[in-house]
């Protein structure tokens, strides 16, 4: 199986078509001519981007797509700014070890190629192979930009070139950073129309999502056992709730492995009846299963009682500028992590809470 990204004929000229329109408006036009003729960009953080193929994982330092076919996978993801040293090799160097110890590896950084980017950025880019003891060996490329005092990275992880070569190239060839102040301008969220920085949308809006995956799951402490699965191979665990306008609830954690029952996904679901007083939600629980299953029809394979308790949260809604979205922050009242959700989010700035956002947007 060929894991190598090499760099195509086609990519290599709109590079150079880049190079030739630097600092201008034509620059994003050429970028995104490289992904796709039609294309849409988006934004995050100090990100602009063509969202590649598959299941979009957003996390408050991470959004991340992960495409598998049978036992061939390639990542995507993009990482949010670090303070630079000011050293653009050792900035390169120091997201790969990072990023590495978050794949489970201790992985030398090659020796990156740099350049200059656009608005006032340096780019350093290198290939590099790592073998996990589930995923076998996988190439990562890296492309990282250094400038305005901070770092950033945008790596492509696959063991499949037929699968990620082209995806993979058209996505890093997609990339523009951005300077630090157009962060500030708020991006399209999935609440309502009527929610953004000054109206926070009602717990009953959308489904509110927390999602690790196997591959960068920094800050999520996840502690149902099935989680031992993650440490197999490439997979995903998300936890969720639906909050009723008719007073009921739904809230479910679920499990995905590649490598174990791919076929499969498994997890707890939790449901009965809540209210609001005040800032306080309470949730009484009147049902709660272990369950497995179909990945694709979703099919009940098997379930069985699980455990549960009513909870006293309190509640509060955050807007994160950052990440032009909302979030639902629930603090149990007793301070004590609950039966369904186990241990804390324990996000910065928030202690001893669980953190939730929006669902990921798929297609950008």
């Amino acid at each position: 199986m060929k894991t190598g990204f090499v760099p195509s004929r086609r990519l290599r000229g709109c590079e150079a078509e880049v190079k030739r329109n630097a600092g201008t408006s034509i620059l994003l036009s050429a970028l995104l001519g490289c992904a796709s003729p039609a294309a849409t960009a988006s934004q995050w953080s100090l990100w602009q981007f063509v969202p590649p193929p598959g299941e979009p994982i957003e996390r408050p330092e991470v959004r991340a797509w992960q495409r598998v076919e049978g036992r061939s996978f390639c990542q995507f993801a993009l990482y949010a700014p670090m303070a630079s040293s000011g050293d653009v090799q050792d900035d390169f160097a120091a997201e790969w070890g990072q990023l590495a110890r978050a794949r489970g590896v201790a992985s030398p950084a090659p020796a990156p190629l740099v350049a200059a980017a656009a608005n006032g950025w340096t780019r350093s880019e290198a290939t590099g192979e790592e073998r996990g003891a589930a995923a076998g060996r996988y190439t990562v490329r890296q492309l990282s930009f250094s400038g305005h005092g901070q770092r950033m990275s945008a790596v492509v992880t696959g063991n499949d070139a037929a699968l990620c070569a082209t995806s993979g190239e058209a996505f890093l060839a997609s990339l523009l950073p951005l300077p630090p102040r157009a962060a500030a301008a708020p991006v399209t969220t999935p609440v309502p129309a009527a929610a953004g920085p000054e109206v926070a949308p009602s717990i009953t809006a959308q489904t509110w999502m927390k999602t690790a995956a196997s591959y960068s799951h920094w800050g999520s402490n996840f502690s149902l056992g099935e989680l031992a699965k993650l440490s197999r191979g490439q997979g995903y665990a998300r936890r969720s709730w639906q909050f009723g306008t008719d007073g009921r609830y739904r809230f479910r954690v679920e499990v995905w492995s590649m490598t174990y029952k791919p076929n499969e996904v498994s997890g707890i679901e939790d449901t009965g009846r809540w209210r609001m007083e005040g800032d306080r939600v309470i949730v009484e629980p009147e049902s709660a299963v272990a369950y497995v299953e179909d990945k694709q029809t979703r099919r009940r394979l098997h379930e069985q009682p699980a455990k549960t308790a009513p909870t006293v949260y309190r509640g509060r809604m955050q807007w994160l500028s950052g990440m032009g979205a909302w979030y639902l922050v629930l603090a149990p009242q007793d301070g004590r992590p609950t039966l369904r959700e186990g241990d804390f989010d324990n996000q910065p700035g928030f202690p001893n809470a669980y953190f939730y956002g929006p669902p990921p947007r798929v297609g950008g």
